[in-house]
């Protein structure tokens, strides 16, 4: 039962931490200010951590497996 609880946190604040790296690169991407070129680079980071965030999640549900093609696809256009 404590392994169910574990692997079900774990999936929560993997869907919360991508959740909010997307959120958080939409603000920064569309804020305009001085630091715009600063502002674009980190969003561009925080999209590609949000989106290995969520290849994660997939792959702990069993939508993408390590042995299957999906999840090397879905790494090597990262």
């Amino acid at each position: 039962m404590l392994l169910v609880n574990i692997v079900d946190l774990y999936r929560i604040l993997i869907s919360v931490g991508s959740i909010q790296g997307i959120v958080i690169g939409v603000i920064l991407f569309k804020a305009n200010n001085k630091r715009k070129k600063a502002n674009r680079f980190l969003s561009y980071l925080l999209f590609f951590f949000s989106y290995r965030l969520l290849i994660e999640l997939f792959s702990s549900y069993g939508l993408i497996g390590f042995t299957s093609w999906t999840y090397h696809i879905a790494l090597d256009y990262n």
